[in-house]
C-alpha cells in the first residue's frame, strides 16, 4: 500500500493555477460529463485508493506521452534558430525540468468505458477494472475538471500567454489527435514547491461519487471479491462484468446482481 500526503479538494482547487497565481477566474464555466471513468490495474495502490475514497495525483513524468506539458516561455520563438528540432529540444530542456513542471500533479479520466485499447493499456490487459464516477455528487471536483483538446499539430508556442489558466488549458491540455480515442478529462494542479520532490499525493472525493465498478474480461475472481469487500460499505455502488460481443470487435457490460454470478 502507498502512504501519501492528502490534498483536500478545496486546497487543490485553490492552487489549480499551476504557476501559483491567485487568479481563479474562468471565461466560461466548463460542464463536465455526468459520468467519467478511470481504468485501473488491480494492484495494492489501486485497492488502497478505493478503500480510502481517494484519487491519485500523478507526476507528469508518469504519463506515457512524452509531449505532455511542454510549456515554453513566450520569449522563445522561431527566430532563435533555423532548426525546428533544436527549438523543440531547447524548449523541452528548459521547461520540463523546472520547478513548475516538478510540482504539477494530474489525475486523468475518460468519457468512455468500453475502449479496447484503454482496457489493454491501463487495465492490465483486461485483468483490471474500471471505476465509474459521477462527480455531480461532489461539491468541488466538477470545478476542477478540464477536457483535453486534441490537435493534429503542436500548439503555436509564440502566441501570447494571457495568464496561468491559459497555460493550463492550452499548453497543458493539448495533445496529439492520435490520442483522441481516449476522450480524456483531467484534474490538474500543483503542490507546494518545497513538497514537489517528496512523496506522492492523494485527493479525497465524496464516497457517493463512485457509482460503479466494471470488471474486465480477465479480472480474476479473487480480485472481484476483494474489490466488493473493500466497497462493502458503499451499498449504492453497482458492479458490472465485461463480455466480448460476437458480432464485432467490441465489449458489452452486464450488471452483476448477486454474488453468485460474480464470475
Amino acid at each position: 500500500m502507498i502512504s501519501s500526503p492528502t490534498v483536500t479538494p478545496s486546497d487543490f482547487y485553490a492552487i489549480r493555477n499551476p504557476l501559483g497565481t491567485s487568479d481563479d477566474t474562468m471565461e466560461t464555466p466548463i460542464t463536465s460529463p455526468e459520468i467519467l471513468y478511470k481504468y485501473r490495474y488491480c494492484d495494492a495502490n489501486a485497492l488502497s485508493l478505493l478503500a480510502a475514497d481517494k484519487l491519485y495525483l500523478a507526476r507528469v513524468e508518469a504519463f506515457n506521452d512524452p509531449f505532455e506539458f511542454l510549456i515554453p516561455a513566450a520569449t522563445i520563438g522561431a527566430a532563435a534558430t533555423d532548426d525546428p528540432d533544436a527549438i523543440f529540444a531547447r524548449i523541452e530542456h528548459e521547461h520540463r525540468s523546472d520547478k513548475v513542471h516538478a510540482s504539477m500533479r494530474v489525475c486523468a479520466f475518460s468519457e468512455i468505458s468500453d475502449d479496447l485499447l484503454m482496457w489493454g493499456h491501463y487495465a492490465d490487459c483486461h485483468k483490471g477494472f474500471c471505476i465509474r464516477f459521477e462527480f455531480a455528487n461532489d461539491a468541488q471536483i466538477p470545478r476542477m475538471l478540464f477536457p483535453i483538446e486534441y490537435q493534429p499539430s503542436l500548439p503555436d508556442y509564440n502566441q501570447p500567454i494571457k495568464g496561468a489558466i491559459d497555460i493550463v488549458r492550452i499548453r497543458g491540455l493539448t495533445k496529439s489527435d492520435k490520442w483522441a480515442y481516449e476522450r480524456e478529462w483531467r484534474i490538474i494542479g500543483h503542490v507546494a514547491a518545497d513538497e514537489a520532490h517528496t512523496g506522492e499525493f492523494r485527493m479525497p472525493y465524496t464516497p457517493a461519487s463512485i457509482t460503479g465498478i466494471i470488471f474486465g474480461l480477465r479480472t480474476p475472481t479473487l480480485h472481484k471479491e476483494l474489490i466488493r469487500k473493500i466497497l462493502q460499505d458503499h451499498s449504492h455502488v453497482k458492479y458490472f462484468h465485461a463480455y466480448k460481443r460476437h458480432d464485432e470487435f467490441a465489449l458489452s457490460f452486464r450488471e452483476i446482481t448477486t454474488p453468485k454470478n460474480i464470475i
